[in-house]
């Protein structure tokens, strides 16, 4: 370049009519030696090797050089890559909390329904017997705890004359009494079938006689208000744990149910005697 612009000023001043011995003669010109990059990587040649003060054009764009002539390119995909990594996130996270959020409720379906009476939403008998397990492993002397086992007379009686329909609700008549009777630390279960139990932490077996009368109370008031071809009744039996008389939790259950069909018995005698007596 150097020496094209020397000879192109000499040619100048010579046409301006200069004379050329007027000219002074330009010493220790420096020569700048030119390489095409794309040359030397074709022939194999080593940029190490070249003159020190040769120059080498068409030379690859640094990362530097390259950034600094196509920043706004650059910053622009960044955003653009960045913007839909961060909006791929948000959607994996509302797909995990949704899938979270599923499973827990298929999860508390599922424990519903495994603790659960479908007939009447109270406890069943795994549920109610783990409970009462519970309560006795922590039963100390101080604080008494007595269990009533509850039977719905006549259910196969309203089955055959009424339908399984009114049997269904004969059942749900008993949980709704019970339920209605019974404070937040008392726990009703359904056994299966016509059987409750009845589980009264704190309570001592004349506690438990009293809420017994109660909820007969309250069926026969339902009996005097319902328009049903049938009265709905129960035969109870109470008992009161104690660990020297129950060394288990079906003993404890057994003396209850025993108890009961003491009181079913009493009952049916009584009517006899009402209808003797008539």
């Amino acid at each position: 370049f150097e020496h094209g612009y020397e000879a192109g000023r000499l040619a100048d001043e010579i046409l301006n009519g200069v004379e050329p011995k007027d000219i002074p003669i330009a010493l220790n010109q420096p020569n700048h030696y030119v390489f095409d990059y794309n040359e030397l990587v074709e022939f194999d040649y080593d940029v190490a090797d070249l003159p020190r003060d040769a120059k080498v054009i068409n030379e690859p764009l640094g990362f530097a050089d390259y950034y600094k002539e196509n920043s706004k390119i650059i910053n622009m995909t960044a955003f653009i890559i960045i913007g839909v990594l961060a909006l791929a996130l948000i959607i994996i996270v509302a797909l995990l909390r949704r899938n979270l959020k599923i499973k827990e409720k298929i999860a508390e379906k599922e424990q519903y329904y495994a603790s659960t009476d479908i007939l009447t939403s109270v406890p069943n008998r795994r549920a109610g017997l783990l409970k009462l397990d519970e309560i006795i492993s922590e039963y100390n002397h101080y604080k008494p705890l007595t269990i009533c086992f509850i039977d719905l007379n006549k259910l196969k009686y309203i089955n055959d004359h009424f339908g399984h329909k009114e049997g269904d609700n004969a059942i749900k008549v008993i949980s709704s009494t019970c339920m209605s009777v019974i404070k937040v630390d008392e726990y009703l279960c359904r056994l299966g079938g016509d059987e409750f139990l009845l589980i009264l932490p704190s309570h001592s077996k004349v506690e438990g006689d009293l809420i017994i009368n109660r909820i007969k109370n309250k069926l026969m008031e339902y009996n005097m208000a319902s328009e049903k071809s049938y009265s709905v009744s129960i035969s109870a039996g109470v008992s009161e744990y104690n660990p020297d008389n129950h060394p288990n939790i079906s003993s404890l259950i057994e003396e209850a149910n025993q108890f009961m069909y003491e009181d079913k018995t009493k009952e049916k005698t009584e009517k006899t005697n009402e209808i003797q007596n008539i």
